[in-house]
């Protein structure tokens, strides 16, 4: 019997990362209404985008919330537009006036979407991992003619 390649682990990280963008693109941002922009939940383990009015977008997790602002605790992504900033120009917690806020979104997954894209990554790398080991037993069977 033969021994699996040495090379082996490389396939096992890329069918990893393959999973997790299946996984993170089944993702979705929903806004949140304005009237409920103070009921946001800091204690969930959701990642929210706000944009304010001058169009800078900040994603995070750690948050709190008072009357007047929201305190971003904890920054993960920022940048004006879709061009993500140095995060190491950024000073926490950043405060933020809700008078400042053009939209908040929560970030929701859908497990539905997340199995479905999960079964069919392993599927076609199964499918591909028995290709190559049908491929190595016929040429492993046509090499002793």
């Amino acid at each position: 019997m033969r021994s699996p390649p040495k090379n082996a682990g490389r396939y096992w990280v890329l069918f990893a990362w393959v999973l997790f963008l299946l996984e993170s693109s089944c993702a979705t941002m929903r806004p949140i209404p304005e009237s409920d922009y103070k009921a946001a939940d800091p204690a969930g383990n959701k990642t929210y985008k706000l944009t304010t009015k001058d169009k800078r977008s900040y994603e995070f997790k750690k948050f709190a919330v008072t009357d007047s602002t929201l305190v971003i605790l904890k920054v993960t992504s920022y940048g004006r537009s879709s061009w993500p900033d140095d995060l190491s120009k950024i000073k926490t917690p950043v405060v933020i006036p809700w008078d400042d806020v053009k939209s908040l979104e929560r970030t929701e997954r859908s497990n539905a979407m997340t199995a479905f894209a999960i079964a069919a990554g392993v599927i076609v790398v199964g499918s591909i991992a028995f290709a190559v080991a049908l491929g190595i037993s016929a040429a492993h069977g046509l090499s002793h003619l």
